[in-house]
């Protein structure tokens, strides 16, 4: 999915504004992926962590929404993004296994409580059809390569990767780019 195509469906909600801000991860074994994200200065998308760490592990460990008011006062959350206060995240699951997390962050303490959690959850169902999760974790990821960091944005296709090793996605974590020139290679 491009990140306009996300962005554009996020302000639609009205869940994008200098406040609130959207991750998609998948989820594959014991590791959670970064798949796209809204924030202005974002996470380098291939990166990952533990499944179970975080609130987002949390959420894809106890396959549950998980929801933080205030993320100052829990022991689970880990700082991304200075000043957020409320983080809501919302597993996605495939043939009752979850396959990806949804993840909403607000700069507003308890943002996320009654009706507007209902709104996110709807939302992130609809985020979650738009990226290729593969629920067969054992033979491929399909990331559309739109939303990875391309050079110029150049239109281009979807690429399947079958194993990735724990030094590639190091790699790549610190040097997204190096994905590009992978799918060159191909």
């Amino acid at each position: 999915m491009e990140q306009k195509r996300a962005r554009n469906l996020l302000e639609e909600a009205g869940a994008a504004c200098s406040d609130l801000f959207c991750t998609v991860h998948r989820v594959a074994k014991d590791r959670i992926t970064t798949l796209y994200s809204s924030h202005p200065q974002p996470e380098p998308l291939g990166s990952w962590q533990h499944l179970g760490s975080g609130i987002v592990g949390q959420a894809a460990e106890a396959a549950e929404v998980v929801c933080a008011g205030d993320v100052v006062k829990d022991p689970n959350y880990l700082i991304a993004y200075p000043g957020i206060r409320s983080e809501l995240a919302v597993p996605i699951s495939v043939d009752g296994e979850v396959a990806g997390i949804v993840n909403f962050e607000s700069s507003s303490k308890d943002y996320f409580e009654g009706i507007v959690q209902d709104h996110f959850i709807g939302l992130s169902d609809e985020l979650a059809d738009h990226f290729f999760i593969s629920h067969d974790h054992d033979t491929e990821l399909l990331i559309p390569e739109s939303s990875l960091l391309t050079p110029n944005q150049l239109p281009t296709a979807q690429i399947a990767v079958t194993e990735i090793s724990d030094a590639l996605l190091a790699e790549i974590a610190k040097e997204p780019l190096l994905l590009h020139k992978l799918a060159q290679e191909i």
